[in-house]
């Protein structure tokens, strides 16, 4: 009768310890230095065509908590978790148009890019007679 009096402490001290260890936060891992270019790869503002391709690669080490790309203001794909390269295509229309990708790492840090998309310029050769010359007689 005694040997299970004297048992009864351990094993309250067992369950106290593993229900601490179940609550105690996790450990935090120092998270890399990242910058928005690292992270995002969007084309140049020089556009042709109605589609814009956003790369999310976040680097080893960064785990990306949310991933947002809005056009023209407008919020049109959320993503969650990305720890691994990913590829957003939007719509964009034929006129200028922002397009913005933001991030929040698993960290805490927040990272932006935009560009402004539009018509790409279009070479008009010359009018007019052409010029003649320019060599020596």
């Amino acid at each position: 009768m005694r040997r299970p009096a004297l048992l009864l402490p351990f094993i309250a001290l067992g369950i106290g310890a593993t229900a601490l260890a179940q609550d105690s936060p996790p450990r935090s891992v120092q998270e890399p230095d990242v910058r928005p270019r690292a992270v995002f790869d969007m084309p140049s503002a020089c556009r042709p065509g109605e589609k814009v391709r956003v790369r999310v690669d976040p680097p080893a080490g960064v785990e990306l908590a949310s991933v947002r790309v809005h056009v023209a203001g407008t919020e049109t794909v959320r993503l969650t978790g990305v720890d691994s390269p990913a590829t957003v295509t939007v719509l964009i229309d034929g006129k200028e148009t922002r397009v913005s990708a933001s991030a929040d790492t698993a960290g805490g840090r927040e990272l932006y890019m935009t560009r402004v998309y539009g018509r790409c310029p279009v070479y008009r050769p010359p009018t007019g007679q052409p010029i003649v010359g320019g060599g020596e007689d």
